[in-house]
């Protein structure tokens, strides 16, 4: 009998820990004075503004620029930017290397902080790998002590004993498994992968301060001290309490002076446009992802939103983002919403005094964009204000007309100056001229701005009438596309919108492709989920995944290794060793489980492994050399018991990705615990653009057909990359060439559709004739704005048409 249940998975890894713990081979978190669960959970009957209680801090200075080293606590501002609006505190010296002082921060909340010295250099801590710490994290209650060690500076490297800690964080009420929960120690911060773990290396040795919380506000935040022991890992095992859901309703009256401009609600959870990740120059929030507030008959604005009882809620209103146009008091500064959410529905009446600093009137900018501009696209303007902030999005006002009002003091309006353009993707989707030339507002001689946009990069109207179709055989029932593992936050809505326009082309199948980020630590390599930024959320993939199977898409996961360079160059240049190689299988059996538990909670259709990422793992993936170990010989047992623990929680489709060059496919032991293959095809690399229905028919004929014969019982999909790219002397790597929009190393190459559309439509008809074959995605499909760039990706280009035209139930 298979189990199936996550719990099970869940109740056997945290027993791991616990036996971790039973054999003395690490020490646990400092218990507490108190059970949690003996603690009744008080939750306020009403809205409460929170009441100031003191927190006392007590640093450890591991690296010391001098005796008379001078250290400041930094309290940051995550709704301005951490670069922003910064208190700063001068700690006391207690004794040699010794600090302490004490703040008094709002009950209940969130701090984000972190320590610099101000004498005799001004700088930054530094963690003990030697990065710069961005911030630290720790929930205000009574009687708080917090003890920190600071690592080290840029200059003075931390040199001491290091250790781990790691840990699985549950709900308290349920027992199961937390993914998205946001940890923090020691300067670094993680989240939960899907099995509540999270891990810490390259810890100091000594008592420190944890912190765990949920970016949303649904669970009590946790915070304890963990004594970390060199060479040892702690086992950290939390339970967190879950918090009620409770709705608040904001209502808001705002200045006359930007009556109708859409208003936004800016927070420091994650519904209010709090991504969590460090965009650029500590910036964490996006407009675009804040929500927008309707206006009312009255005048005043209105919003409803999910929160949870007890949770510390910090707030604005703005007209931009959490900084740039934001409400502001009688005297110009910048105004903080604080409360302690109750435990029942409420609402909250509010009222802007303004929007700028007195006196400075708003400039009006307008913005006349191509009559060919996508219909699905907005319109996003970019401030460089010293550096390039986030983009925000323009107001529409109709017949192709966009609008932002924009409020700034004299002396900021003469250092600013602004771009234009499309969904957010200022490097890839902008008008030409702005980007060229910035528009400085310091030159505007009235209040108000008019730009006209000719052209957009990459963008043209009407660029085929190609009626051409790929003739599916009977048995190819799914046309699909794989999204590119180029993600960023701000791509996220447009994810959400492109399912809707997919399913009106007749795509049916669509696969998601989320990543770990790979780095080496100790010179051995580590897996993680922590790939804030560049990997979406489990929460807003889950929630993908739902509206997907909603539109009736087969819905596909396929988990990808984010090496950050090209993965074969990151091979080559790692040292490997046996201890080496038995790091990497484990790292990668918790990878592959983590992502096993996600498919089976949200009943994903297909669950695809391997592929170029996991190659050199595979059975004589790489030759052992005499300063090198290779892949050891036992990599197909390896694999072969890791696919069995899969097939133990997971019953849906289990597919192998294996890519397809010119070369007979390897055939593993390990393949008898699968259930198909997900065959990845791209150009030749010596013949790129060179190929007709002849030549590919050679290339299955000879490559393919005799390993589809041998393994009869398994089911056949296939994946198709091409980039718009057509040089003699270019060739894609000879295992996986995807390449992103974002890609700059191609922004000079010659753009090639045709040569794209060629391929789909050759390899298409020829794959789509096979009676084994059950479906053809596009791989790379970068759904955030239609280009035609040098990219895989066909969005946009004729190579769409053609797959959109070649679908079963296309009209």
């Amino acid at each position: 009998m298979k189990p199936k249940t996550v719990r099970q998975f869940s109740t056997y890894f945290c027993s791991i820990i616990v036996l971790g713990v039973l054999s003395g081979c690490a020490l646990s978190i400092v218990p507490k004075t108190e059970k949690p669960e003996e603690t009744p959970l008080a939750l306020p009957a009403r809205i409460e503004e929170p009441e100031l209680v003191p927190v006392v801090f007590h640093v450890e200075l591991r690296r010391s620029y001098s005796d008379e080293t001078v250290i400041a606590i930094e309290v940051l501002d995550e709704l301005s930017g951490l670069n922003r609006n910064i208190n700063r505190y001068e700690l006391t010296k207690i004794e040699e290397n010794h600090y302490a002082g004490t703040l008094i921060l709002p009950y209940g909340e969130i701090i984000k902080y972190r320590y610099v010295s101000t004498f005799p250099i001004n700088q930054p801590e530094a963690a003990a790998d030697g990065t710069t710490v961005l911030y630290r994290t720790m929930t205000v209650a009574n009687n708080t002590t917090i003890n920190d060690i600071i690592a080290g500076w840029p200059e003075l490297p931390y040199k001491g004993e290091l250790g781990k800690l790691t840990g699985i964080i549950s709900d308290q009420s349920s027992k199961q498994p937390l993914a998205d929960i946001f940890v923090t120690m020691a300067g670094y911060q993680t989240i939960t992968d899907a099995t509540g773990r999270f891990d810490f290396d390259q810890l100091p040795v000594g008592i420190q301060h944890l912190s765990a919380f949920s970016i949303d506000g649904a669970f009590l935040p946790f915070q304890q001290e963990a004594n970390i022991i060199a060479d040892l890992s702690t086992p950290a095992v939390i339970a967190l309490t879950p918090l009620p859901e409770v709705n608040v309703t904001f209502i808001v009256s705002v200045p006359e002076e930007a009556s109708g401009a859409p208003v936004r609600l800016a927070g420091n959870f994650y519904q209010l446009g709090n991504v969590y990740a460090d965009l650029s120059h500590g910036v964490s929030s996006l407009a675009s992802q804040m929500p927008i507030l309707s206006r009312l008959d009255d005048g005043k604005y209105s919003l409803q939103v999910k929160m949870y009882a007890g949770s510390a809620l910090v707030y604005r209103y703005t007209l931009g983002d959490g900084y740039l146009n934001t409400e502001r008091d009688k005297d110009g500064k910048l105004v903080t919403r604080r409360i302690i959410v109750p435990n029942r529905d409420v609402t909250i009446e509010d009222e802007v005094k303004s929007w700028g600093v007195a006196g400075a009137e708003p400039i009006t900018i307008k913005v006349t964009v191509p009559s060919e501009t996508p219909s699905e696209d907005s319109v996003f303007i970019q401030f460089l204000q010293g550096t390039w902030q986030q983009p925000i999005p323009m107001w529409p006002l109709g017949n192709n007309q966009w609008m932002y009002l924009l409020f700034l003091s004299p002396e900021a309006r003469q250092d600013t100056q602004y771009r234009i353009c499309r969904n957010a993707q200022c490097d890839l989707a902008y008008d030409e001229a702005s980007f060229t030339a910035p528009v400085p507002l310091s030159t505007i001689d009235v209040n108000t701005s008019v730009h006209t946009v000719e052209s957009w990069h990459a963008w043209q109207p009407q660029i085929s009438n190609n009626t051409e179709t790929i003739f599916l055989g009977d048995d190819t029932n799914l046309i699909g596309v794989e999204f590119t593992t180029d993600y960023q936050p701000a791509d996220l809505n447009r994810y959400r919108d492109s399912l809707k326009e997919l399913q009106q082309l007749g795509i049916n199948w669509v696969i998601f492709s989320p990543t770990w980020r790979v780095t080496i630590s100790n010179n051995l390599p580590q897996l993680s989920p922590n790939n804030l930024g560049r990997s979406m959320l489990l929460m807003d993939l889950a929630d993908l995944i739902q509206i997907a199977k909603d539109y009736g898409f087969t819905v596909g996961l396929y988990p990808r290794l984010d090496y950050s360079m090209d993965s074969a160059k990151w091979w080559q240049s790692t040292q490997r060793d046996a201890l080496w190689w038995q790091q990497w299988y484990q790292e990668c059996e918790q990878f592959i489980i983590s992502y096993t538990q996600f498919a089976a909670n949200y009943e994903v259709d297909q669950l695809i492994l391997g592929g170029v990422d996991v190659s050199p793992s595979l059975p004589g993936g790489i030759e052992t050399t005499i300063n090198n170990k290779g892949t050891p010989k036992n990599a197909d047992q390896l694999w072969s018991a890791l696919l069995q623990k899969v097939n133990q929680y997971y019953s849906g489709l289990l597919l192998w990705a294996l890519p397809v060059g010119e070369s007979e496919l390897p055939e593993y032991v390990f393949f008898d615990q699968i259930g198909g293959f997900y065959l990845q095809f791209q150009p030749p690399a010596d013949a790129y653009g060179g190929y007709d229905h002849q030549t590919v028919d050679i290339t299955l004929n000879n490559f393919v057909v005799d390993f589809q014969r041998n393994f009869t019982d398994k089911q056949y999909f296939t994946g198709l990359n091409a980039p718009a790219l057509s040089l003699g002397d270019f060739s894609c790597p000879p295992a996986d060439c995807l390449i992103s929009p974002r890609a700059s190393a191609y922004v000079d190459y010659p753009i090639d559709l045709d040569a794209q559309f060629n391929f789909y439509q050759v390899y298409g008809s020829a794959l789509s004739q096979r009676s084994w074959v059950q479906g053809i995605s596009s791989r790379g499909f970068f759904p955030v704005v239609k280009l035609q760039d040098f990219s895989s990706s066909v969005y946009g280009k004729p190579a769409m048409q053609l797959l959109s035209n070649s679908t079963p139930d296309a009209e």
